[in-house]
């Protein structure tokens, strides 16, 4: 996949075919996450199948409302009949009032902001937080102490892990000794969980509810020398994560299936232009992999990503 910049507030990821008008915009929340790259391998690969083009771009970082807006206006100048759309904020459908007045359907993946689309995809990100929670629970034995380190105010699929996170400690003996933001961006997470530790924070264990914020709280504790000194379960998978778990200097990560995720929204959103039936919410199960199932097979199928 090719990134060529187009202005400073944000990059356009290249589309591997030429843009006709029977496209299909294909946009995520934002481009520096190896998950979104994942999203839009499993978009691009239903239409193919479909024999349908794509138009992929992505603002550079999911703050980026105005970057988001600006592409999903573009995908529409290059005739795209549909949109598969990651929003970033939560007024994204109606501060762009031509998808109305064209009729152009847009499938949510990843969270769900609002608004009207015909379909959403994504994981329960409640469940998938609780799922850490409870893991969390076992790996303490239920009692001990907790940082939840969030990503961003506002991004409705993080807070939702957040949310199931601690409802999930609420009959444990865990306290949770510090919640607060560390950033939406690796260097942003990097340094504001060394701030944390800096300044004192002493506790038995972390929960990262991204990417980005597992890898920045990661290479901290890693420069600090407390990774595996404390127990740090994270969220989503890259391959500098997977040789983290396989060295113990994280304990556990929840993984979900960006690939399916981008593959059946794309699929949704066919079956609509097509006028077939579809599902109005899809769920995408995630997985819990630490060192004791890493090896089974159905794993195995989630970790064994060759990125570029």
């Amino acid at each position: 996949m090719c990134i060529r910049s187009l202005t400073a507030v944000f990059v356009l990821l290249c589309a591997s075919l030429h843009v006709q008008a029977s496209c299909i915009g294909v946009i995520p929340a934002g481009a520096e996450h190896l998950f979104w790259r994942e999203v839009i391998r499993g978009a691009e690969t239903a239409a193919k199948e479909e024999k349908l083009l794509t138009y992929v771009r992505s603002p550079n970082t999911e703050t980026n409302e105005a970057a988001q807006k600006y592409i999903i206006e573009k995908a529409l100048d290059e005739g795209c009949k549909g949109i598969v759309l990651a929003p970033n904020s939560l007024d994204i459908l109606s501060s762009v009032p031509r998808l109305a007045e064209l009729g152009t359907p847009v499938v949510y993946v990843d969270r769900d902001m609002g608004g009207a689309p015909i379909s959403v995809v994504k994981t329960n990100n409640f469940n998938a937080g609780a799922l850490a929670g409870r893991e969390m629970a076992k790996r303490l034995n239920g009692k001990g102490t907790v940082a939840l380190l969030r990503m961003l105010e506002g991004v409705i699929s993080t807070t939702e892990r957040e949310t199931g996170f601690l409802h999930a400690l609420n009959d444990t003996d865990i306290e949770v000794v510090h919640d607060g933001y560390i950033g939406s961006t690796v260097g942003e997470a990097r340094e504001n969980t060394a701030l944390l530790f800096q300044s004192g924070l002493q506790v038995d264990a972390i929960f990262t509810p991204n990417e980005s914020s597992t890898i920045g709280a990661l290479l901290t504790l890693k420069q600090m020398g407390l990774a595996g000194q404390i127990h740090h379960i994270g969220f989503d998978f890259t391959p500098l994560l997977l040789a983290a778990l396989k060295s113990n200097e994280i304990s556990g990560l929840v993984v979900q299936h960006p690939f399916r995720m981008g593959y059946l929204g794309t699929k949704t959103l066919i079956k609509a232009l097509n006028n077939e039936a579809f599902g109005k919410t899809i769920d995408i199960p995630v997985h819990y992999i630490d060192l004791s199932n890493l090896n089974d097979p159905e794993v195995q199928e989630v970790v064994a990503v060759e990125y570029e």
